[in-house]
């Protein structure tokens, strides 16, 4: 399985996810951690290769700091709005 396949498989990025910023945390030979840079933007355009994952990697996709302040206020307001739109009106 490949990064992208993994990424695709778990139904894709949010919408705060930073694809330039992936990180790969891998079990290494000698028993130590080791950790494996990854830019999802480059994979796609392939300017670099997609990532061979193996059994137990760990991957972690960083947010956008302005992304993740304007998704949690959209999460907000959709939520008023769903909580309000339940309150009967007499």
């Amino acid at each position: 399985l490949t990064l992208r396949g993994a990424i695709a498989t778990a139904g894709g990025l949010s919408f705060p996810a930073e694809p330039s910023q992936v990180r790969i945390f891998r079990r290494g030979a000698d028993g130590g951690s080791e950790t494996l840079l990854a830019n999802l933007n480059e994979i796609g355009e392939q300017r670099a290769s997609d990532v061979y994952l193996h059994e137990g990697d760990v991957v972690e996709v960083a947010s956008s700091k302005v992304r993740l302040v304007s998704w949690g206020a959209y999460r907000v307001i959709t939520d008023i709005v769903r909580a309000s739109a339940r309150i009967p009106i007499y």
